[in-house]
């Protein structure tokens, strides 16, 4: 299980196209006879000796075939800048197999435009190629990726709930079983009710908990914005705080500025706090259900350890799902993970944060249903492994066991 999310973290890390057909504008011929497609290549080199800007790239018809465009100006040897336009990113090993093939090709034209080796020009032409790859539908970067993560933000609070009120509910349900307290309490309620009792029970300390922290977050900012953010970082008061002046204003405190802004003015709290509440509740039933479940069917305190790592990795795999959704927003695995439970808290924020186009909005209701459908089902299947495990003592837990106490009722 453990090799398994590896190799999702790993392949999702990668996430973007595999195979590029990239169409290389080079006005001035530098690199004509040079740069040539490899056999087998996943990236496919064709050429055209006039100027395409990126609008031309974006619109025309002809060029709708390509996946990007290699932009060669012809003051390359001198700047040692070029641009990659893609219509959708290309992934991390593609970017790193263009990079080196162009370096080292404008290494050789820069090795036939020299007669005579000196220090300075192998300097230059060792000189690191600066190709920036860039979203041919946002050429300039607009796109605004902070407000994803402040969903992200929210996520990584439910997640992060839910992994501490879910081994709460563990270590409840383990000690009730070893000091044999459940054999008495069953006498009198049945097992289900008594994992609803639990999980339910629960959970509202987590909602008192949230709601105590909630008041302390919300006085705080309130104290900051009326004290610290309307001075320090206002444009206009740099030049009294010594950090430069008011036109060269610091990268540093516009940054800070964005996200001042963003934390005031422009999160929806009347939306994200609902929802985070709702995504919250369910999916702690969610998960809850196979806490409970691993602590009552254990044999011993440390015999359940060995199922809480594949929890701990689903955990870390839902983290990574919403980095996944910051960062790559249209891509068809975030797409997926948008509607899979084990996730869903976690993209379903960000998504939100970002937000919907119009007509789109069903998506969210779809799945966050598809949320509450997978925790009465998850409910469903604890109550049979709660039933069945919770009065068992001295066994040793295996799936094999896990999969008899389902079938059974």
């Amino acid at each position: 299980m453990v090799l398994l999310t590896l190799f999702f973290l790993f392949k999702a890390g990668d996430e973007g196209i595999n195979r590029v057909k990239l169409l290389v504008s080079d006005e001035g011929n530098v690199l004509e006879g040079i740069l040539h497609t490899q056999k087998n290549s996943p990236v496919q080199y064709e050429f055209s000796k006039e100027y395409i800007s990126f609008e031309e790239f974006r619109t025309k018809p002809e060029y709708q075939q390509y996946d990007a465009l290699l932009d060669v100006n012809h003051k390359i040897l001198e700047n040692k800048t070029c641009f990659v336009w893609y219509r959708e990113k290309p992934s991390v090993e593609r970017q790193i197999g263009i990079r080196f093939q162009l370096e080292r090709r404008m290494e050789e034209v820069m090795v036939n435009e020299t007669s005579k080796i000196t220090m300075s020009d192998y300097r230059k032409i060792k000189q690191p190629l600066n190709l920036a790859f860039r979203n041919v539908y946002d050429p300039k970067q607009e796109i605004d990726h902070l407000v994803g993560w402040s969903g992200f933000g929210f996520g990584l609070l439910t997640i992060l709930f839910i992994f501490l009120f879910g081994m709460t509910i563990l270590r409840s349900t383990t000690r009730d079983k070893s000091n044999r307290i459940v054999e008495v309490i069953l006498a009198s309620v049945k097992s289900s009710e008594m994992l609803t009792g639990k999980i339910i029970g629960l959970g509202i300390v987590a909602f008192i908990q949230f709601f105590v922290w909630s008041i302390f977050v919300f006085v705080g900012l309130y104290f900051f914005r009326e004290t610290l953010f309307p001075d320090i970082y206002d444009a206009s008061n740099q030049v009294m705080y010594g950090l430069g002046s008011q036109e060269g204003m610091s990268d540093q405190v516009l940054y800070l500025n964005k996200v001042v802004e963003l934390v005031y003015e422009r999160i929806n709290y009347g939306v994200m706090i609902p929802v985070f509440l709702s995504f919250f509740v369910f999916g702690y039933i969610f998960y809850a259900s196979f806490f409970a479940a691993i602590g009552a069917s254990s044999g011993s305190e440390s015999d359940g350890q060995q199922f809480i790592i594949p929890l701990i990795a689903l955990f870390g795999i839902a983290i990574y799902a919403g980095y996944l959704a910051v960062e790559f927003p249209e891509s068809s695995l975030v797409t997926y993970l948008f509607y899979i439970p084990f996730t869903s808290p976690m993209v379903a924020l960000v998504k939100l944060a970002q937000g919907f186009e119009a007509g789109q909005t069903y998506t969210l209701l779809l799945s966050f249903l598809t949320l509450i459908v997978s925790a009465f089902l998850s409910i469903q299947l604890a109550a049979r492994i709660y039933k069945n495990g919770i009065l068992q003592f001295g066994h040793r837990l295996s799936v094999k066991q896990l999969f008899q106490w389902v079938k059974r009722k």
